[in-house]
């Protein structure tokens, strides 16, 4: 019996030998012959010229110190003058110096839902620290905040306006210009 198995596992144990000396053997590098090239064809052209890299005019490397991230404002709280928190920092709006003029603070609401979005001067906030993240003092009454005119962007603007010049250019159902009929 040991002698049929032996002879039936013959041919498995050949194979994996095989593969095995097929995994382990290294086939030496050969070098590929260049392509041969047209008569009429051009000679091969040198590699372009390596460009060095100039600095970059304005460029700063490192955050000074005193200087804060726009990243670390947007999304910090907004305390009011009693220290009840009235809100988040939702966007600042940047002059075209690049200097900040306002903050758009998110205000109202619970969770996020029903909140509005309001602007305040730079000026005229506080921005102090709670000590770990940035926070905007205001010298404002929550229910101020509240009920303050809200925040429009241009792209808001532009958008009320496209829809108000929409309105005015759609044609007005025949229906709505035609009285009723009576019925007999």
């Amino acid at each position: 019996m040991q002698l049929k198995t032996l002879i039936a596992a013959a041919p498995l144990l050949a194979v994996s030998g095989f593969l095995a000396v097929a995994q382990t053997q290294q086939v030496p590098p050969t070098s590929p012959m260049p392509p041969a090239r047209p008569q009429n064809a051009a000679p091969p052209t040198a590699a372009p010229p390596v460009v060095e890299a100039k600095p970059v005019k304005g460029q700063v490397v490192q955050q000074p110190d005193g200087t804060m991230l726009s990243t670390d404002l947007v999304g910090a709280n907004v305390r009011v003058g009693d220290q009840e928190k009235a809100g988040s920092v939702s966007d600042l709006i940047l002059a075209k110096d690049g200097k900040v003029e306002a903050v758009v603070l998110s205000v109202g609401g619970f969770l996020g839902l029903g909140s509005r979005e309001i602007a305040v001067k730079l000026e005229d906030v506080q921005i102090t620290s709670d000590g770990k993240k940035p926070v905007v003092q205001l010298e404002a009454r929550k229910v101020d905040l509240e009920k303050a005119p809200p925040f429009k962007s241009l792209a808001s603007i532009k958008a009320e306006q496209d829809a108000i010049k929409a309105r005015q250019e759609r044609p007005v159902p025949p229906s709505a210009t035609t009285p009723p009929r009576p019925v007999n």
